[in-house]
């Protein structure tokens, strides 16, 4: 899924981890580099984010939602509050 206002790529699969790649420009060809990955209780069947990056959807194997809420503050270390965010989900 593409996070419109962060600009990078989420993914989550069978693996069970939700991964963050932030996307760039090298040698005129776009890439990819992972930002940072998560360990969820059970595969990831589906991610979701809101239009405004606020509301973040984990749906896992066994059938269970993981919503959380963020605000946003003009992205002042976006990283490691996202990170938390996540984490403090579990």
């Amino acid at each position: 899924m593409y996070d419109q206002v962060r600009k990078r790529i989420v993914a989550g699969g069978i693996d069970q981890q939700v991964k963050f790649f932030e996307i760039f420009e090298e040698a005129e060809e776009m890439q990819l580099r992972l930002q940072y990955k998560i360990k969820m209780p059970q595969a990831v069947f589906g991610f979701g984010i809101s239009a405004d990056g606020q509301h973040y959807v984990i749906a896992l194997a066994d059938g269970s939602l993981i919503i959380k809420s963020k605000e946003l503050e003009e992205f002042k270390e976006e990283i490691d509050d996202e990170m938390k965010m996540v984490l403090n989900a579990f």
